[in-house]
């Protein structure tokens, strides 16, 4: 395959982070170091090109940390960061944090991902015959539905729910967290906003859904 230089700088980055990096993020900080060059925002063909290189080096990734013991690679547009769990004994999984048993449902969604992705970043044809055509309909098409379905499927991380329970379940439970972490009770700030924030995800599909029926 390819050699991708934004491999190494990628892993080290991942290696040292102390919370999960956005695609965004990640891409500021190659840009930072020298690694990647800026990239006018009008500019999609080269902001596509910048995207690709940055995914397909997390896709190449992947293999590395599933080596590691209890390791993974989480790859999203909001979230990547490397996952480290331990196993714990049927006895003590019942007293796993809540910390805990979010990042074991976010492995499970990693797990869950489209094969289809992989192999779409994996192939560097799809970078060579890139077109400001193709590239505008790769937006109007699956790239598209991936990033919104991605979105959604971290807002769930976030509010500790799965992808199965019900629209009152999730609020139920975004109520619990919302009380739990609410600055004015002494809860986390910034946890807080991250409730908030994930709830108008699942608040914003389900009215998108409503319309379309």
């Amino acid at each position: 395959m390819r050699h991708n230089h934004l491999l190494e700088p990628i892993r080290c980055l991942l290696d040292i982070a102390s919370q999960p990096l956005s695609e965004y993020e990640l891409i500021q900080t190659l840009q930072s170091q020298g690694w990647l060059k800026s990239t006018e925002m009008a500019d999609i063909l080269s902001l596509y090109g910048v995207h690709f290189l940055v995914y397909n080096a997390l896709y190449q990734l992947k293999p590395y940390y599933q080596n590691q013991p209890n390791t993974s690679l989480f790859i999203s547009v909001l979230a990547i960061e490397v996952v480290v769990t331990q196993k714990s004994m049927p006895q003590e999984r019942e007293n796993n944090s809540s910390a805990e048993q979010a990042l074991t449902r976010k492995d499970d969604i990693d797990q869950s991902e489209l094969e289809d992705l992989a192999t779409f970043y994996l192939n560097w044809d799809n970078l060579d015959d890139a077109t400001q055509e193709s590239v505008d309909a790769l937006l109007d098409g699956f790239w598209t539905v991936y990033v919104e379905d991605d979105e959604y499927n971290h807002a769930l991380t976030v509010l500790q729910v799965d992808n199965t329970d019900d629209y009152t379940t999730i609020k139920q439970q975004y109520r619990r967290l919302a009380m739990e972490y609410h600055p004015d009770r002494g809860g986390d700030a910034e946890v807080f906003q991250r409730v908030q924030q994930a709830f108008s995800v699942v608040q914003r599909r389900k009215n998108q859904r409503s319309k379309a029926r």
